[in-house]
Order: structure tokens, then C-alpha cells, then sequence
């Protein structure tokens, strides 16, 4: 039966039903939600540009340093277009 309908319905579909969800998802929780997690990463962010060589996996010629530790004065800001984004 899925090979009648071809992938990019099946797809769509799906990413409507996923949009859908998030209608359901009252901002208060999705906030507190999406909070905890950028707060909950931030720590690891720490150790890989700290340590990015005890980091598996991490490609250091292809990542520059630099990079490493520019992006950990963006997760306050994430943090605050996740406040502003879903309030009441």
C-alpha cells in the first residue's frame, strides 16, 4: 500500500501532522520545553570548545576553533527568541 503513494505525499503528510502537534502544545510548556533543552546543551557546548579533541567524532580541520566558542554567546540569545517567541 505505501508504494502507491508516492514519498513526497507520504512526507508531506507526515510534516502536517508534526505542524499539527505543536498546535496542541500549549506555549507555556512548549517554552519551559525548548528552555530546558537549550539549558541542558549549553554545558556540553562548554566542553567541546574547551576540549574539542575529547570530543568523538569532531573533525577539527573541518570546524574551526573560532566557531567552537562563537556559538555559546548565541544560546542566550536563542534562549531569549524562545521567551519572546512563545509568549501569551
Amino acid at each position: 500500500m505505501a508504494a502507491a503513494i508516492p514519498e513526497r505525499a507520504r512526507t508531506g503528510f507526515w510534516s502536517y501532522l508534526r505542524g499539527k502537534e505543536i498546535d496542541f502544545v500549549p506555549s507555556g510548556a512548549l517554552r519551559w520545553w525548548l528552555l530546558g533543552l537549550l539549558v541542558a546543551v549549553f554545558p556540553a557546548n562548554v566542553h567541546m570548545a574547551v576540549n574539542p579533541e575529547q570530543v568523538r567524532g569532531l573533525v577539527l580541520n573541518k570546524i574551526p576553533r573560532w566557531a567552537l566558542w562563537a556559538r555559546l554567546p548565541l544560546q542566550p540569545l536563542a534562549m531569549l527568541w524562545v521567551w519572546r517567541a512563545t509568549r501569551d
